[in-house]
């Protein structure tokens, strides 16, 4: 159970690093 919670952190926290990479892609063109 702890596991699962874990991994869904990361997730979400990776998915906000993409986000913000995407933007900053947009921004550099």
């Amino acid at each position: 159970m702890t596991k699962n919670l874990v991994i869904s952190q990361e997730e979400k926290r990776g998915s906000a690093t993409f986000q913000v990479f995407c933007f900053t892609n947009k921004i550099r063109r």
